[in-house]
């Protein structure tokens, strides 16, 4: 399920996805106490099955801040029980305090996911793609060991969130990215500001279709519940990729 929140707000802070973050943890509490308990505080440390993304309508950076005119989230999940929870705590939130920042929720709106019937998809991110060895250094998808590394990333997730690896290796067919660099922040920092070497663009994935679906739904790689990693389908296509 795919569900998009329009928020009303002038200012956000720079790290502003740990502030949705906090904002769909509220969502949730608010919806379902036990499933906040069990995702949040039961098992901590485990991925989650969902991502999101954030829209900034017309962003202009000042100071430590982003001036906006508005935002929208878009949240995507595997889990039934996850999205009519976030559906249900934000229709009876009103409105959202964090630090300084205040979030208004005008709208929750549930979008139509896309089809996948084939092998070989082409995505766009919504979010970028961030991928690390196991130094902690940034990988990007023209090194050589990104589809390995990948891999080995989604196998972990896969084994963690459904109890099995994937159906067979995802090959990386095609791509079109940029390196963006991301400023972001978490209570392990300490107030320090942390910086995350990602990719957006375009990247097309082979593999099994249920696999495939499940990216789609849950996010591609690291941190997708944390604001990273959330694609959207372009095109499926025949095994040969063309057009």
């Amino acid at each position: 399920m795919r569900i998009r929140i329009h928020l009303k707000t002038k200012e956000i802070p720079i790290h502003y996805r740990m502030m949705v973050l906090s904002l769909i943890k509220e969502a949730i509490r608010t919806s379902d106490e036990k499933l906040y308990q069990r995702l949040y505080l039961d098992n901590a440390s485990k991925p989650k099955t969902y991502s999101f993304a954030v829209y900034l309508s017309n962003l202009n950076k000042k100071e430590n801040v982003f001036e906006v005119d508005g935002a929208s989230v878009t949240i995507s999940s595997s889990n039934p029980e996850i999205a009519v929870s976030l559906i249900n705590g934000f229709q009876q939130m009103k409105k959202y305090s964090y630090q300084k920042w205040t979030l208004q929720i005008l709208k929750v709106e549930l979008l139509k996911e896309k089809t996948i019937n084939s092998s070989v998809v082409k995505f766009v991110t919504n979010s970028p793609l961030l991928l690390e060895d196991k130094d902690n250094k940034p990988l990007l998808i023209t090194s050589k060991n990104f589809e390995e590394e990948a891999n080995i990333v989604s196998n972990k997730q896969f084994l963690s969130l459904y109890g099995r690896t994937l159906k067979r290796p995802i090959k990386i067919k095609d791509f079109n990215m940029k390196k963006q660099v991301i400023q972001e922040s978490n209570s392990h920092a300490n107030g320090q500001t942390l910086f995350y070497t990602c990719q957006k663009g375009f990247i097309t994935l082979e593999g099994d279709i249920e696999d495939l679906k499940l990216i789609y739904q849950d996010g591609y790689l690291l941190r997708k519940s944390q604001g990273m990693g959330q694609l959207e389908v372009v095109k499926s296509y025949g095994s040969n990729c063309s057009e």
